[in-house]
């Protein structure tokens, strides 16, 4: 039977996975509208580094996270 502790790191683990997922997909479509108003060889990422950045952070906290889930029986 899995505890009330790891059902709670499981369902923070998730928060933070869709967190990542929602970030990561603000920074990509930032990035494709920048990109779209550039002229050629002007990288866009500089201008959304702390997005993307956040969105590896938080894909990193879910990946620890799910490492003190517990197992499903």
């Amino acid at each position: 039977m899995v505890s009330i502790k790891h059902n709670i790191v499981r369902i923070i683990s998730n928060i933070f996975f869709i967190l990542a997922m929602v970030v990561a997909a603000y920074a990509l479509f930032s990035l494709y509208m920048a990109y779209r108003s550039l002229p050629p060889g002007v990288c866009p990422v500089d201008n959304n580094r702390g997005w993307l950045y956040a969105a590896i952070i938080l894909s990193v906290v879910s990946l620890v996270l799910s490492f003190f889930e517990g197992k499903n029986k």
